[in-house]
């Protein structure tokens, strides 16, 4: 499914109204009845659902307000107690919304209007009231600090006990970046229009939005098509399609095989659920080069992963005096990987970056090879094959040398850029992770929860990566792919354990599940 900026909404609904014919009162009577039937749905869930709970729409002058207008409309015809909150003078609202304004006046719904902060009191009271609220206040076009009437409304609804349900997204969120605006609602699920929003997704807008349910507003296909979206959000049915599937006859050489470097002294437990991860998305032989001094250690944690002892510095961190035996193993292999729990020890930076320069295999690069990076990224153009870097926004901030914030709230143009520049897929990890194609095509993944905000949990990312690659997938499909099951044995280990209690073991634990999940799905498609 494609996730679109305001710009190609705006050019999406123009091609509607414009060159289809589709009057724009009849996308927005659409668009309201949509948000009507969730509320109606969240109703239905409620235990006071059998004493018809009231509702309470707030409605800006805008277009957002408009598809407010009608949802009030169609809950009050269905038997709701309704209120709409407006929060301008009748006059200010204008063009689409206007004519939809003046249906719903003719009908017995009450209109509350606040335009003072003495008025907001008797809001707050009609808030208090509702069992569902509906925002319909601010659209897509906001940008910047809410302020003012809109923002004691915003602080009114969120501190109202009933559930909260938001118009195209949440008043005060800004739909291209994620970022809230002062004050924003938090909603328990917003109904966004023909297509998600990027502020959905990244930025801050996962704390906002709650569930998202995307609205088909009966645009045709083809004015969707006329529009180039380059941003795609991973599904399920998309995941399953790119998983491996074995031969009946196949034998661990035709699963893959993997070489990861990594390790050092207190860090030996990253390497390990790198390759253990490996192992557990299917790779057939991986093999894990580690200090000399930590390789009892290693043979003690892992029993199906074979260990290689090299060479190490005074810090008993891989050295680069490791990498001649380290490159002959690694153009034995079809995948390979470097970084978790490898040390910021300059010699352990130094091999690092001479393997990121020169093995001639797909690699992933993951925390500390990613601090080698840093002043040094122009390596990346020039290397023999595929690299997969996977940093987190803090690292992606240091790699670009910009404020963490910043690359917050633009992390799709960034890493889109990035991975165009350098040539190379950029896996952004955040709550909703980014996989980045040089293509300039990117994908949100939604699967994931904050219990997976732990140590580790890139560590095992990285293994699902690199067994994948190393089974024969196409490099972006094997990040892709990887995210998408990293995501969904979180959230697995997350029903099972509860968010506070989720580790990168647990997330290892129940990748198992999660394939056998997907490769139901891929049955089904099959």
């Amino acid at each position: 499914m494609k996730v679109a900026t305001t710009g190609q909404i705006r050019e999406i609904d123009r091609l509607a109204i414009e060159e289809w014919g589709l009057p724009g009162p009849v996308l927005m009577e659409n668009a309201g009845r949509g948000c009507a039937e969730q509320a109606q749905r969240m109703l239905d869930a409620s235990c006071k659902a059998r004493e018809r709970g009231k509702v309470v729409v707030v409605c800006g002058k805008g277009n957002n307000g408009g598809d407010g207008f009608v949802a009030a409309r169609y809950l009050h015809k269905w038997g709701h107690q309704v209120e709409v909150i407006l929060a301008c003078p009748q006059d200010e609202v204008r063009g689409d919304a206007r004519i939809h304004l003046d249906v719903l006046a003719r009908t017995e719904v009450p209109v509350l209007r606040v335009l003072k902060p003495a008025q907001v009191a008797e809001a707050e009271r009609v808030l208090g009231e509702a069992e569902i609220i509906v925002d319909a206040l601010l659209g897509t076009g906001v940008t910047g600090k809410v302020e003012g009437i809109y923002a004691e409304l915003i602080e009114a609804v969120n501190a109202a006990p009933g559930k909260r349900l938001a118009v195209d997204i949440p008043s005060g969120l800004e739909a291209d970046t994620g970022r809230p605006g002062g004050t924003s609602v938090r909603a328990d699920v917003t109904v966004t229009m023909g297509l998600p929003k990027l502020g959905l997704y990244l930025g801050k807008g996962p704390d906002y939005t709650g569930e998202v349910v995307v609205q088909d507003l009966g645009i045709p296909r083809e004015c969707q098509e006329q529009v180039t979206i380059e941003t795609e959000l991973l599904t399920k049915s998309a995941a399953a399609r790119m998983l491996p599937r074995r031969a009946r006859t196949a034998h661990k050489g035709d699963a893959g095989k993997v070489y990861i470097a990594a390790g050092s002294v207190g860090m030996t437990g990253a390497a390990c659920l790198a390759a253990d991860s490996a192992l557990k998305v299917g790779a057939g032989l991986v093999y894990l080069g580690v200090p000399a001094s930590l390789n009892p250690i290693f043979e003690t944690k892992l029993t199906e992963v074979i260990t290689i002892p090299l060479r190490e510095s005074p810090e008993q961190a891989l050295d680069l005096a490791a990498a001649p035996d380290i490159e002959e193993r690694m153009a034995t292999v079809e995948a390979t990987a470097v970084g978790p729990g490898m040390s910021r020890a300059p010699r352990s930076c130094q091999l690092a970056r001479k393997l990121m320069a020169e093995v001639k295999r797909p690699m992933v690069v993951d925390a500390d090879g990613l601090f080698a990076l840093v002043d040094n990224l122009e390596i990346l153009k020039s290397a023999p094959a595929a690299r997969i870097l996977t940093p987190h926004v803090g690292e992606m901030a240091r790699l670009l040398g910009k404020p963490t914030e910043e690359v917050l709230f633009n992390s799709a143009t960034l890493g889109r850029e990035f991975a165009r520049e350098y040539g190379i897929v950029l896996v952004l990890k955040q709550a909703r992770t980014l996989v980045c194609e040089p293509s300039g095509r990117v994908f949100i993944n939604p699967t994931g929860n904050p219990g997976m905000a732990t140590a580790g949990s890139g560590d095992v990312l990285t293994g699902l990566i690199v067994g994948l690659l190393a089974q024969g997938l196409e490099v972006s499909q094997a990040a892709a792919c990887a995210v998408y099951v990293h995501g969904l044995a979180g959230d697995l280990a997350a029903i099972r354990l509860g968010e506070a209690s989720v580790t990168a073991g647990a997330i290892l634990n129940e990748v198992p599940e999660a394939l056998r999940a997907l490769h139901q799905v891929g049955e089904g498609i099959n």
